[in-house]
């Protein structure tokens, strides 16, 4: 069954993700035998080729995983015309609090490990939906994501932080290169 070997290819491919770069912080934990199948050298060798960013623009669906703390590559995904599938995580940008899932990104692991299989059903029952989430995404990375917007929120921190210092920073005794 064709829509069975899918879910098999998802399941150990995200098991191959898991076990090959996050061995020690894994939400998702793989049936054996997949997890298994996904320690095997073809697997890791098909996880560790990186895929060029230009290579992720021909799929409907990309998946935004956490590494050791947030995924800087959010806002790519989000800037594609590509339905953001990501991880529910404690780990937060300057940003996330403007996300709203199920309107920028479709949110998984929220409730089980396994709940990103019955998403992706979902997401390909309703077609439309999908697309308007992706729309949206896309929307919103172009409209507050982009480089002038990051450089402004950075400025307003750095200006709200120093007016909280109790002295005035200065460069006068930093230390000087050779």
């Amino acid at each position: 069954d064709a829509s069975r070997r899918d879910e098999f290819t998802l399941d150990i491919e995200v098991c191959a993700h898991c076990a090959c770069l996050r061995p020690l912080r894994s939400p998702i934990q793989c049936p054996r035998s997949l997890a298994r199948a996904a320690q095997t050298e073809k697997w890791r060798e098909r996880i560790r080729k990186e895929m060029g960013f230009a290579e992720h623009l021909r799929y409907k669906y990309l998946v935004s995983l956490d590494g050791h703390s947030y995924a800087n590559r959010l806002i790519k995904l989000l800037a594609t015309n590509s339905v953001v599938i990501k991880e529910a995580t404690p780990d937060v940008e300057f940003f996330y609090h403007l996300l709203q899932p199920w309107v920028h990104y479709v949110p998984f692991y929220e409730r089980a490990a396994d709940d990103v299989l019955g998403m992706l059903r979902n997401l390909t029952a309703h077609d439309g939906d999908a697309r308007r989430v992706a729309a949206a995404g896309q929307a919103f990375a172009h409209g507050h994501l982009h480089v002038d917007a990051r450089a402004c929120y950075w400025r307003h921190l750095l200006y709200g932080w120093a007016r909280r210092l109790a002295y005035a920073p200065s460069l006068a005794h930093r230390p000087r290169r050779s």
